[in-house]
């Protein structure tokens, strides 16, 4: 259960979850956290198959780099969002192959409701923002925002930028160097696309 690319959310989830129960408040720790995981990013980009950039002046920094950077950027935006949010119990991995559906058929003509959820094994205390992220990446921006508060919106788009890079950062604890870089891929084409933090390329207010 949950073994699958869409559905690993890895070690930056996982220490996430950990900040919210252990430094809710954003103490010294959770700084000190908060940084090594964004750092950890930058590393996993710069060790994939993204080229590092090592030993150019600052003035001719390469895509390799500049993709590091936006890695690390997006980690401490999402740790960011997280720091004034009261955790609730969150599923971890709501996309819709963990959906289950019952009155509709394959025309999609008749309604549908939600009968329930599988694969509970990320089910921990977050950011309601984490489970609105998969949605995000499914859906967009503007077809979520009928159902989604701004703020809860907002919160979801960095949520949804790392997706690729906390499956990456799985395999990589894994040993599974095809599924990381797969993933890895996945991160560069939506940074050069610029839909990082949502398929129609609206990104979060700063």
């Amino acid at each position: 259960m949950g073994s699958g690319p869409a559905s690993d959310h890895g070690e930056l989830a996982t220490g996430r979850r950990r900040d919210h129960v252990s430094s809710p408040s954003g103490g010294s720790r959770g700084g000190v956290r908060r940084r090594r995981r964004a750092h950890r990013a930058a590393r996993l980009v710069r060790r994939g198959s993204v080229p590092a950039d090592r030993g150019r002046p600052a003035s001719r920094v390469g895509p390799g780099r500049r993709r590091a950077r936006g890695a690390h950027r997006v980690v401490l935006d999402v740790l960011d969002a997280e720091q004034a949010v009261a955790p609730v119990p969150v599923h971890g991995d709501l996309g819709m192959h963990n959906i289950l559906w019952h009155g509709a058929d394959t025309d999609r003509r008749s309604p549908s409701t939600i009968s329930g959820l599988i694969d509970l094994d990320h089910a921990a205390l977050g950011d309601p923002a984490i489970d609105v992220a998969p949605l995000l990446g499914r859906f967009g921006t503007a077809a979520l925002a009928g159902v989604v508060s701004p703020g809860l919106l907002r919160r979801a788009m960095p949520h949804r930028a790392t997706l690729s890079l906390q499956v990456a950062a799985t395999a990589d604890l894994r040993g599974d160097e095809a599924l990381r870089e797969f993933a890895l891929s996945n991160l560069v084409k939506r940074y050069t696309a610029g839909t990082l933090h949502d398929p129609d390329g609206t990104v979060p207010d700063r």
